[in-house]
């Protein structure tokens, strides 16, 4: 580790040496399989590189998607990624066209910030209609993904997570966490007594698609159980989430049931998930919480509330389980496939503030069977809310926080300074 680390320092220190400054990955010779995800070792004196037509970091060798912009208008001739050398991959960024952008002395071309702006024309539909076209391409290809190596999420802007108002995620991205998941269409009822406005307004019947899977690999004491929550909107965007259970680096069972997840988790505990949420923390200064005041903002059918009444915490609670014998990543998805179309799997609970009292405000019910699903594994995306968004609109929860609510920092409503806000820089 220290003889690849030292190589990257070197190869960014004397770029002149070969064409390897265009990688930070580049000159490493352990064996392949130790690099991060879409990276390949490229040796020192290597004639590739854009000199030669070649893109060095083959996580930007993906064609860009159609269109695709930047902070300054280019035109990307890449795709979109974040590398160590520029921003210290907080930021995604891609080569441009007409020499337009910024200008890298490391890797003699130019360069710009990518930008992820919603599809207006897409977003414009109804929700039935955007939710019947992702469930068809959903179910379209059942083959799962495969968990990358962890270490590349250190060289993926996290940042992205939050910002891309895409429903997909942009060419060439990869999920390092939450690699593997179930698909599953559900229904609530939210409760008649709901003080909450949009997707969870009182006797609102909403519909989503949920996304169950392991946070990392499975190890012998089970899954890492998280859930990605997307509910789409006429002529809107659409309200996603995500639940956790913790952070953690171990399972808590095989039986994906067997724990309560919510959109606020303990801080880490352990060197491995302090060094995870600390890579999000380039986003939030909240690592641990995800915001729901979007989610509250429009109803499904596209009705704006202009004062958005949303929780502070949502908390789901397992009505039903699985087996929790020991199985391979296969039986727990195998497992998941056996939930049947109007199974209550989850209680859902919020919390109005810091300080109030847990209310029940619907179950969700499975409203087809769940399924493994390439589209869902590799492109489907699950956008992060700021958590600083929900203190901006409600400063007073601060005061009524502990300070471990947040993680790695004190509860603020200010976020660290966006990519837009960003100046670029190099190592």
């Amino acid at each position: 580790k220290m003889k690849a680390f030292a190589t990257i320092l070197l190869a960014l220190a004397h770029p002149t040496e070969a064409d390897s400054s265009f990688c930070p990955f580049a000159g490493i010779d352990p064996p392949e399989t130790q690099l991060p995800e879409g990276h390949a070792p490229v040796p020192f004196g290597s004639t590739k590189g854009i000199h030669g037509g070649l893109l060095m970091c083959p996580h930007l060798k993906a064609s860009p998607d159609p269109g695709q912009k930047t902070q300054k208008g280019c035109t990307c001739k890449s795709s979109c990624g974040a590398t160590l050398d520029i921003g210290k991959s907080k930021c995604d960024w891609c080569y441009t066209e007409n020499n337009c952008g910024h200008y890298s002395i490391l890797r003699f071309a130019h360069y710009d910030f990518c930008v992820y702006p919603e599809d207006k024309d897409y977003e414009a539909k109804t929700w039935q209609e955007k939710h019947s076209e992702t469930w068809a391409k959903v179910i379209a290809d059942k083959t799962p993904g495969k968990y990358p190596n962890f270490v590349g999420i250190f060289a993926e802007s996290v940042e992205t997570t939050f910002t891309n108002m895409r429903e997909e995620m942009p060419a060439g991205r990869v999920k390092y966490i939450h690699s593997i998941g179930s698909m599953c269409q559900f229904k609530t009822k939210i409760a008649s007594d709901s003080p909450f406005t949009g997707m969870l307004e009182a006797n609102a019947q909403v519909t989503g698609m949920m996304r169950l899977g392991g946070a990392l690999p499975l190890d012998k004491n089970g899954v890492v159980p998280g859930i990605g929550w997307k509910f789409y909107r006429t002529g809107h965007v659409s309200a996603d989430f995500v639940s956790l259970w913790k952070l953690s680096g171990k399972g808590a069972s095989f039986d994906f049931f067997a724990v309560n997840q919510s959109n606020h988790i303990p801080p880490p505990s352990d060197i491995l998930t302090k060094v995870g949420a600390n890579k999000f923390g380039q986003a939030s200064n909240c690592a641990t919480a995800v915001g729901l005041s979007d989610l509250c903002q429009y109803s499904q059918d596209g009705a704006e509330s202009t004062n958005p009444v949303f929780p502070f915490k949502l908390l789901f609670v397992p009505q039903f389980h699985l087996p929790d014998s020991p199985t391979s990543q296969e039986g727990v998805m195998a497992r998941l496939a056996s939930i049947k179309k109007g199974t209550t799997v989850y209680k859902m609970l919020s919390l109005s503030s810091p300080k109030s009292e847990w209310k029940f405000l619907g179950d969700i019910v499975t409203d087809s069977e769940c399924t493994t699903s390439s589209y869902g594994d590799n492109k489907l995306f699950f956008r992060h809310q700021l958590f600083e968004d929900d203190l901006k609109l409600r400063p007073e929860w601060i005061n009524e926080m502990d300070a471990t609510d947040c993680y790695p920092k004190a509860p603020t409503s200010v976020a660290p300074a966006s990519c837009a806000e960003e100046k670029a820089s190099e190592f």
